[in-house]
């Protein structure tokens, strides 16, 4: 059967979808994915998200293999697009849930309407789901009533009300079930049916996190996870309600919380690295080895990811900011270094290895030695400028101290803006001196020193010189 459906996808029509009309398509194909992921363990969730997909009147083409072109001639590869298959599915995977003949029928009555309709859109591998369907109707069908009525015993009846509380994952009620409809029970089998509650609590929370974690994993390899917080809350990182648990785990208290602290994200328009190290660090007791920690790699990674991303975007500001603004840029930096340095250090106390690695580090250190710093030359090139006016041979000085300064051009990019502008400033200065000792005229030194007039322009440089005479305070004019 399994190779028939096989052959029935691969003969299955294909659908192209341009560039234009791709973003509803690739998020449609996205969720189809997901609750096809969910029709086994939680096929309500998925029946509701195929329906919204189902119901988008954006949405055209369906029960089909899609093709979204990504650029100019180049496409995606095949999406399986069989939204009502699916949900068709899902409809099969309730019924098979219920121990409720009527509800039962009312399921498979839906899957066999979603899988008419997949037929009806040429996807013919959902004519054996349809069987299936039309198989287990006729079965429903054929269950005579009994004669006489059977006489019933409490514990059946209680067990049929509870059982269905804990399909509707209502754990909190199938519990007081426990204590009031089963008083009848003895103390004991209360008892069982309470830790059954329990069990079932625990493995529905985890399949609710492991999902999350999917989900919290497809986040942190986005491009940018935190471009639109609402859609990810809202379609990714989803936790079921807490009023009809009877446990909370740690993994989930967690998963709560990184929800809560992307929501505040989301209010204030402002990630906090701090908050995100914070989480990290919560998410270290969560496994044994924090080398293997699902969770804490994930948020690691992405806060790792974010932190980068604002120093890059601190050090651009301070390339070309003033002492005072670039210094809380360089702190603000700085103080997001040890956020990571933080979360290394809580890692380190464990013991174990850490999941991230040293070279981690690297890209963040490398990033905080660019920061502009003053170049600890100029006080010395003062001197040595006095000194080679005053020599008997200052065209042979003004030259070497030129050089030196040309020289620094070379980490022009790690000093510091007021630097940048002496240094101009001092170039033009020995090469006008040198240019006036060997004759020419201000108005030829003039014409030579244009470029990097315009250089100490495009710093903001001051063009005011007054301690060498005139002819320089002249030429620093012109230049303007």
């Amino acid at each position: 059967m399994t190779t028939f459906l096989i052959l029935l996808l691969l003969l299955q029509q294909e659908e192209h979808v341009s560039r234009s009309q791709k973003a509803p398509y690739q998020d449609a194909t996205r969720q189809c994915d997901r609750a096809q992921e969910l029709i086994k363990e939680a096929p309500e969730e998925a029946v509701e998200i195929l329906t919204r997909v189902i119901e988008n009147r954006k949405i055209k083409k369906m029960e089909c293999r899609l093709k979204i072109e990504l650029r100019v001639g180049f496409f995606s590869k095949p999406h399986d697009f069989f939204p009502y298959q699916f949900r068709g599915k899902a409809f099969l995977s309730l019924a098979g849930k219920t121990n409720i003949p009527k509800e039962a029928e009312g399921f498979y009555q839906k899957a066999k309407k979603d899988f008419e309709e997949s037929l009806r859109r040429k996807n013919q591998s959902s004519q054996i789901y349809l069987d299936e369907a039309k198989k287990q109707l006729l079965l429903l069908q054929k269950i005579d009533p009994p004669d006489d009525p059977i006489p019933v015993n409490p514990e059946i009846e209680f067990q049929e009300k509870w059982r269905t509380l804990l399909n509707q994952q209502k754990f909190r009620s199938a519990e007081a079930l426990v204590e009031t409809e089963g008083s009848v029970l003895p103390p004991e089998k209360r008892l069982e049916y309470k830790k059954k509650v329990t069990q079932e609590c625990r493995k529905y929370i985890s399949n609710v996190t492991s999902r999350f974690l999917i989900d919290l994993q497809r986040v942190v390899r986005q491009r940018d996870p935190f471009a639109n917080l609402s859609k990810t809350l809202q379609e990714d990182l989803r936790l079921t309600k807490e009023e009809e648990l009877t446990i909370r785990p740690a993994t989930y208290r967690w998963c709560g919380e990184l929800r809560s602290t992307l929501s505040q994200f989301e209010k204030k328009k402002k990630i906090r690295i701090d908050s995100l190290i914070d989480l990290a660090i919560q998410s270290i007791p969560l496994t044994e080895a924090p080398a293997t920690n699902p969770w804490l790699i994930a948020i690691g990674t992405l806060t790792h990811s974010h932190l980068l991303s604002e120093i890059k975007q601190h050090l651009a500001k301070a390339k070309n900011a003033l002492k005072e603004d670039r210094m809380v840029h360089t702190l603000n930096a700085t103080q997001l270094m040890e956020e990571w340095v933080r979360l290394e250090t809580r890692v380190a106390k464990t013991g174990k290895t850490s999941p991230f690695a040293p070279q981690m580090k690297k890209p963040l250190q490398d990033q905080i030695a660019l920061f502009p710093k003053d170049y600890d030359g100029l006080k010395q090139i003062e001197m040595e400028l006095e000194k080679s006016i005053q020599s008997s041979d200052p065209e042979r000085g003004l030259l070497k101290i030129e050089r030196s300064l040309e020289k620094s051009r070379s980490k022009w990019r790690s000093l510091s803006l007021e630097s940048r502008r002496e240094i101009v400033r001092y170039i033009i200065l020995c090469r006008a001196l040198n240019r006036f000792f060997t004759g020419k005229t201000t108005e030829e030194i003039t014409k030579e020193l244009i470029p990097l007039g315009k250089e100490l322009q495009g710093l903001g440089g001051s063009f005011t010189v007054t301690r060498f005479g005139p002819k320089i305070e002249e030429l620093f004019q012109k230049l303007r």
